[in-house]
Parts: C-alpha cells; structure tokens; sequence
C-alpha cells in the first residue's frame, strides 16, 4: 500500500513538473520577441506622430519591436523595386498609388481578405477606398489616408484685387487668374501669378487628370465608373485622346500661353517650385490636398489662406481622390502579428488622432462624421466628397503610363508638340504599355 502511494506520489509530481514546464515553454512562446520591419513614405509631421504610435504599441506589446525606415523622396520609384529584385522586403510598407496594383500583379503581397473577415472597419471605411486596393477581386492593402484635391487660394490677394470668392468654374480660373497676375514692383516684369501650374513631372499629370475629368474625360473608358473596372485594358479601352482629353490638354497648355496666368517656365515647376511660390507670396493659387495644412502651420503660420473646391468644367465638378495604405509583404514570417498592428493604426481612436493633428482627411466614415470636421479648414474637403473620383486607372503599369504623360505634356509647354500630336503620342504609349 505505502510502495502505491509513494509510485502515485511520484507520478504526479513528474506530471506536475512536466505541466510547469510546458506552461513555461508556452508562456515563452507567447511572448517571443518579434521585429517587424515598417517602410513608409510619410512626411516629418506625419513621421513625427507614426513614432508616437508606434511608442505606444510597443508598451502595449512588449514582445514587438517595430523598425521604421522612411523612404527618401528622391528613393521611393526605387527602394521598392530593388528590394523586391533582392528578396529584402520589410513585412510593411506604407505606400502611394501604383504599388498595391503592381506588387500584387507581381504575387509580392499578402492577400489580405481572410485576415479581415468580420472586421468593422469593412463597412465604416469608404467603399472607394477598398475599390482602390482590391485587384482582381482580393484585397492587398488597408486604406490609411486618403486626398482630395482641393484649391489652395492667397485670401490676402484676393483682398487686394477685391475678390470676394474662390473660383467656381474654370472661366473664373482665369478671370480671377488675371486679376492676381501682376507686376508688384513696377519694374516691368510679372511677380506674382494667378495660378501655379504644375508643369513637370507626376505633380504635371495631376493637374492634367483634374481637368481631364472636369472635362469629361478619363484615361480608360470605364475609368470615371471605378465599380466596373476589373484593370484589365485593351486598347479599344483608351479614350485619352478623345474630344473631352483635348479640351483638357489645351486649357491646361492655356493657363500659361493664353491666359498667361501661370509661369513660362511652368514646364521646370513640380510640386517644390509652386509650394515654395504660393507660401514666398508669388503665386495666388494652386490645386493641393490636404497634407499642407499641418506643413503650413508650421512652416508659414502668418500665410493667409483658404480652400476651396475644384472650379467645376465642362462637364461640372470632379475632384481626383487617391488614398494611401498599407501593404504586407507575403514574406513576412507574421502576418497576424502585422494585421492586427495595421488594425490598430487605423482603428477610430487611432485615425481621430491622426486626422485632428495632421488637418487629413479621415478614411473611416463614422470618424468623419465628428463635430471636428465641421471646422472651416475642413469645409472645402468635406464639400468635395460627392464629387470625388478614383484619380489613377486600375493598373499595376501606371508608372508607364505616368512617365509618357508628363513626358508629353512637357512637350507641349516646350512648344516641342501640339496638344493633339502629345495626345495621340500618350495613347500610342499606353497602347504599347498595355499590350
């Protein structure tokens, strides 16, 4: 009988031990450290809070670390791709249009549609935006921010001309347009002008697709319609060249050799020049989003400036919206642990924050409907909401296609082409790129 107790004593302090043990090893797995490697492309005010973030979820986390790497601007049509040639691709990036197209064309992300599944963000964020990062019927990215092109206008400008509201139409454009253009000093020379145009570049293409779909027009046939696009194009689907693409190009080349409202050597502006114009006092007016609010508040904060929507075309009011997002890369060795971090960034608490510092736009619909977004500074951009379109066409090929259309409409203000020869030319290159 003693031997028994003593054999079930044994027993079950081996067994003990051994549950101790696994409940150790499981507690040590539980909390395995884990780095995760976040690549972004965000601005130093947006950088600034994206650390405050992540500061707070590594407390809340204690077993992850979260590497940020912020891409150089001059880096970002290359870090990417070499990394991708190279096999060293961080397990996030947070990225711009074309990429959730063209990485998972190229099968480098992470479907992400049964790590979603049931989460509400599905119905509160803007169904545009899910449009925007769905390629062939599966989602690759989780919408982070989103932009509308709005006016930016100098109120102190349009006092001294007299001005009493921001243009509503592209004919006001250019009235008002020729009402701010003037010599200031009396030299003989032109200081100021009524609208910066961004001539070079993809900021050169941005202004071109706001016009172009104010005009009624579209790169693709089905591209003002973006529920129907599936981003499979042939070439019957160009339409770039068509009556509504021509009025676009020429009242874009008009703006400076017509009207004369923009600078001659608009076709050297990007985004730098026509920003450092409008914050120096020069230029009166410029197509924007909303990132500058927060970049002007502390760069400029005597600037005297109002927003507006877009000056409606001839075919009325289109306002380009794009959106940003975050990617997971299929290589990442933790995926949930990934998930479940984009899930917290853009959760309500998370996005309010990021949108009441920084002046964005928020990408979930019950955020927007906050008390903060009735304040003036966003009133423009929650005037453009029924108005908004897709700005670029579904494809993974828009690098392309981008480069031939800046190509060309650098040709026309360079007097090197007719607006109707750089048309056809961009067609023709969209064509090859496509086929």
């Amino acid at each position: 009988m003693i031997r028994k107790l003593v054999k079930c004593t044994f027993l079950v302090t081996i067994f003990s031990v051994f549950m101790i043990l696994g409940n150790a090893v499981g507690g040590a797995a539980a909390q395995k450290k884990i780095t995760l490697d976040f690549w972004n492309t965000f601005s130093l005010a947006e950088i600034k809070l994206l650390h405050e973030y992540f500061n707070e979820y590594e407390t809340l986390h204690p077993n992850i670390t979260i590497t940020a790497y912020e891409i150089p601007h001059g880096q970002r049509e290359t870090k990417v791709p070499v990394a991708v040639m190279t096999g060293q691709t961080p397990d996030i990036l947070r990225a711009d249009y074309p990429y959730q197209y063209s990485l998972a064309k190229m099968g480098e992300l992470l479907a992400l549609d049964d790590y979603l599944k049931g989460w509400e963000a599905l119905e509160d964020i803007y169904p545009i935006m899910w449009e925007d990062v769905t390629y062939k019927d599966r989602i690759y990215a989780i919408p982070q921010d989103g932009f509308r092109t709005v006016l930016y206008y100098n109120k102190d400008h349009f006092d001294e001309a007299g001005i009493k509201e921001a243009p509503d139409t592209w004919d006001e454009l250019v009235t008002i347009g020729q009402k701010l253009t003037k010599d200031t000093d009396g030299d003989g020379k032109i200081d100021q002008y009524g609208f910066g145009l961004h001539g070079k570049g993809n900021d050169a293409v941005s202004d071109f697709m706001a016009f172009l779909f104010q005009a009624g027009g579209a790169f693709f046939r089905d591209e003002l319609s973006p529920e129907k696009s599936d981003g499979i194009y042939t070439p019957e689907d160009i339409v770039v060249n068509n009556e509504a693409g021509k009025t676009a190009i020429q009242f874009f080349v008009d703006l400076v050799k017509k009207y004369k409202i923009s600078p001659p050597g608009a076709a050297s502006h990007g985004y730098g020049e026509v920003n450092d114009a409008f914050k120096g006092g020069v230029g009166s007016m410029y197509l924007c989003g909303s990132w500058n609010i927060a970049n002007y508040e502390v760069e400029v904060p005597h600037l005297n400036y109002g927003m507006a929507v877009l000056p409606a075309g001839p075919a009325g009011y289109a306002v380009p919206y794009h959106a940003c997002f975050y990617e997971i890369f299929k290589d990442t060795k933790y995926p949930k642990e990934t998930v479940d971090l984009l899930k917290w960034l853009v959760s309500k608490e998370k996005i309010l924050r990021w949108s009441k510092e920084l002046k964005h736009m928020p990408v979930r619909t019950s955020v927007f409907a906050n008390p903060l977004f009735d304040k003036p500074v966003f009133k423009a951009y929650k005037d453009s909401v029924p108005y908004q379109t897709r700005q670029h066409p579904k494809t993974g090929r828009w690098g392309a296609i981008n480069k031939a259309t800046y190509t060309h409409l650098a040709k026309v203000l360079l007097e090197e082409e007719t607006p109707e020869q750089a048309l056809d030319k961009i067609a023709e290159e969209i064509k090859k790129t496509i086929e």
